[in-house]
């Protein structure tokens, strides 16, 4: 059942115009507050918030409600989970089966051994010679660690579940949050002898881990399995640390790793941040809508890189965003360009010659340029923002040197 006392209580302590500024970039109107709806695709704002009401509406799509409605709708999660963490934001202790019924119970439970698994593996690191020589020698300052609260997992069988028991988290919760695996005799650590890089959601919910070796021979890269919290192709690295500097410069900058976004932030570039070691997907960019229609693309120079960043802008057209890209020099990535003598400066002048998406097709296309501008021409089809298409069909005429009115 609802409790209407805690909703009430929420309500009371959460402004509405402060959570939903979290996801969307919102300027003041009269009383209100206005912004681009993060529920349907729009170029002129119809996204409206009161703070005297307490509500949300948006006249565009009709969708509207209170602050655990909001939530609710932009994280896709029940009733249950969405009061808990506004409950959390609001310093509410929970009682501890409340809505225990409900999915959410099984999700919180992950949250907390992830929470734990966290703090362990950060512990590790600290106990570790060999991996803290590993991250100082890639450049990494122990502010860095910090901010992004990088841990070590060690080569023991069972160091985690060990740990984990010990503070009252089920092996069952172990086996649902992806941190162990059983033989069906005993349970063993799922990440062994690899740093650790927490994955978090937009709330600071920690959802998954990701693993990265430091011998060679094996594969670099492991992340947690998918959960009931965690879908590798929804989850971007660092989104909860780059929300804020992504509203704030108006635009993403989309890198390729972890070590890439984490030298980023390191050195001034608080907007990056990195899908996990996939394509991006149609999932990523409309999370990233929430909080702004325009992205950079940063991409190693090399032919798969080109590939990458090809199939990217297909998806940003579809989606109706604005894409720059750039295409680093060739055995180049963002960690190893900014690890050199003035890296910072080095990108700053990189991303100010970043190619608009119209010229970046054209100037890649392996075709004729009639061919270059029939692709392009049916990547702008897709787009269901009439006004922006209108723009950047207007800018494939001038770069092509055709006739618009031929396109």
């Amino acid at each position: 059942m609802r409790d209407s006392g805690l909703l009430d209580e929420i309500k009371s302590r959460i402004d509405i115009v402060d959570l939903v500024s979290d996801y969307v970039s919102l300027k003041q109107s009269g009383q209100n507050y206005k912004g681009l709806c993060p529920f349907h695709t729009e170029k002129t704002p119809s996204f409206m918030v009161s703070r005297v009401k307490q509500i949300f509406h948006c006249f565009g799509c009709g969708t509207g409600g209170d602050v655990v409605t909001f939530l609710m709708k932009h994280e896709n999660i029940p009733f249950g989970e969405a009061m808990r963490a506004l409950a959390k934001k609001a310093g509410i202790a929970l009682a501890v089966d409340a809505y225990d019924r409900t999915a959410s119970a099984k999700r919180q439970n992950i949250f907390e051994a992830n929470d734990e698994a966290m703090k362990f593996y950060v512990t590790a690191l600290r106990d570790s010679p060999a991996a803290m020589a590993y991250l100082k020698q890639r450049g990494f300052s122990l502010d860095s660690l910090s901010v992004f609260s990088v841990g070590y997992a060690p080569d023991q069988r069972n160091a985690l579940v060990t740990y984990l028991k010990k503070m009252g988290i089920p092996e069952s919760t172990m086996l649902l949050a992806g941190l162990a695996v059983s033989d069906g005799k005993s349970y063993r650590d799922w990440f062994r002898a690899r740093i650790m890089f927490p994955i978090f959601n937009i709330r600071n919910d920690i959802v998954a881990f990701g693993g990265r070796v430091m011998d060679s021979t094996l594969p670099k890269y492991i992340n947690t399995p998918e959960t009931e919290v965690f879908k590798k192709s929804d989850s971007l690295f660092a989104i909860n640390l780059a929300k804020d500097e992504i509203r704030k410069k108006h635009y993403a900058l989309i890198v390729e790793g972890y070590l890439d976004t984490m030298m980023c932030h390191q050195h001034g570039f608080k907007n990056a941040v990195a899908p996990l070691g996939t394509a991006l997907t149609a999932r990523h960019i409309q999370k990233l809508k929430s909080l702004t229609g325009k992205v950079v693309l940063v991409f190693d120079g090399d032919d798969a890189g080109l590939s990458a960043a090809r199939r990217s802008l297909a998806m940003c057209f579809e989606q109706n965003v604005v894409a720059k890209v750039l295409m680093l020099p060739r055995g180049e990535d963002p960690d190893s360009l900014l690890r050199k003598g003035g890296g910072g400066d080095a990108l700053r002048k990189l991303l100010a010659s970043s190619r608009s998406m119209i010229d970046f097709l054209l100037l890649t296309s392996k075709g004729e340029r009639v061919e270059a501008v029939r692709e392009i021409l049916s990547l702008i089809a897709s787009m269901k923002d009439s006004l922006l298409a209108d723009d950047l069909l207007r800018e494939l005429a001038d770069r092509s040197r055709m006739n618009e009115r031929v396109l």
